[in-house]
């Protein structure tokens, strides 16, 4: 009859044990799957080449025409619960600064030439996840929301080719030149 209750015990104690052990496991698996810098990238390739793109881009008002969100308030350009703002601009490369649910993000967009007229648009932005268990998963969670918003608004941009692509070249005896909807612009 001891031996009976002192099994009982054995077993209780071991299903108490072993709460602990699994809990243990999930807050190791998340340090372990999501990493302490959270790196965001969207790469979208276009039909157009990408100095007509950023001459194109390099104007406020142009990204007005083809932001998915019509949604603006300034210079802060707002999509999904973001707001972007061009902080800086390079060549081929924009500086935007990215505020979501209370986290701000500085991120580059890159406009990378490819052959045949086309470019290909890098997104990239670096989030910090922490060091408590439940920020990184909130970070992780974030990341994947700014991540979708970049999608969208990459393929808005991708959408908007169709009135970037009527840039097309033309050789002529005079060099290259460049057309607009019938103007001939030389470069």
């Amino acid at each position: 009859m001891y031996f009976a209750w002192y099994d009982r015990l054995n077993i209780m104690m071991r299903k108490w044990l072993l709460v602990p052990v699994v809990l243990l496991l999930a807050v190791i698996s998340i340090y372990w799957f999501i990493p302490s810098q959270l790196t965001v990238v969207q790469i979208t390739h276009v039909h157009c080449p990408a100095t007509a793109a950023f001459r194109s881009l390099t104007h406020q008002e142009a990204w007005r025409k083809w932001w998915p969100s019509k949604d603006t308030a300034g210079h802060t350009l707002q999509y999904g619960g973001s707001q972007l703002q061009v902080s800086k601009t390079l060549l081929n490369t924009f500086e935007i600064q990215i505020q979501h649910a209370g986290l701000t993000i500085n991120s580059t967009m890159n406009l990378l030439p490819l052959p045949a007229d086309s470019m290909a648009i890098q997104w990239k932005c670096m989030i910090p996840s922490g060091m408590n268990p439940f920020t990184r998963i909130q970070r992780y969670r974030q990341a994947i929301a700014v991540k979708n918003n970049m999608a969208a608004v990459s393929n808005a941009l991708r959408a908007f080719d169709l009135a970037l692509s009527d840039f097309h070249q033309v050789d002529s005896h005079f060099g290259q030149e460049l057309c607009l909807s019938g103007f001939v612009i030389p470069c």
